[in-house]
């Protein structure tokens, strides 16, 4: 398995809503089960690695929380890895095009913690959300410090929060354009990546 990229399966368009490896139903989980809250914060570098900027998201801060329930069954695992589905989505990000916070929701996330490579463990999301009323597939990927995954590829809190560099953090997303598929790459300038249960109220 290539850890620096997780094979997905996108069905139709950007515009559609993702069908990921042949997934087919929510896995059912004890309500009594904590969730535990991964949540990436920080800025987006600029300019962008690759790509034309569509969104001008580079040089502005978003931050997201993806929502998991600690007794989530893995839709497939191995050994060093196992990847999720239809997880929830939901933040902001900012962009050059609008001056106010932009909300994103998605409740067909698929995440992949990884622990194979023997110089970092992965976190990778992907999951099509809206911006600037279109529809568009974001794919983030976390090279971690050896360590970082609390009970392996099993969801449960990090050990330690993962600080995010240009060299250990991108974010690409992708939409139709004029018909055509485009995509742009970027990296983090900087930020914070955590997971964690919710704090009580």
């Amino acid at each position: 398995m290539n850890f620096n990229r997780i094979k997905l399966v996108a069905v139709g368009s950007a515009a559609a809503a993702l069908c990921f490896l042949g997934a087919t139903s929510i896995a059912q989980v004890p309500d009594t089960a904590p969730n535990v809250l991964f949540n990436a914060f920080g800025t987006f570098a600029s300019p962008a690695l690759s790509g034309n900027d569509l969104y001008e998201l580079a040089g502005e801060p978003f931050n997201v929380t993806v929502i998991a329930n600690s007794a989530t069954v893995p839709h497939a695992h191995e050994a060093g890895w196992a990847d999720y589905n239809h997880l929830r989505l939901k933040g902001t990000v900012h962009s050059g095009l609008d001056p106010s916070a932009i909300p994103v929701n998605s409740a067909y996330t698929f995440m992949v913690l990884a622990l194979g490579n023997p110089n970092y463990q992965l976190w990778e999301v992907t999951a099509p959300i809206l911006v600037i009323r279109q529809r568009i597939t974001i794919n983030a990927v976390v090279q971690m410090p050896l360590g970082t995954l609390g009970k392996g590829w099993l969801i449960h809190p990090f050990n330690n929060p993962v600080t995010l560099t240009p060299s250990t953090a991108t974010v690409t997303y992708s939409a139709n354009v004029n018909g055509s598929p485009a995509s742009t790459m970027l990296a983090i300038a900087s930020g914070t990546l955590t997971a964690s249960y919710p704090t009580p109220h």
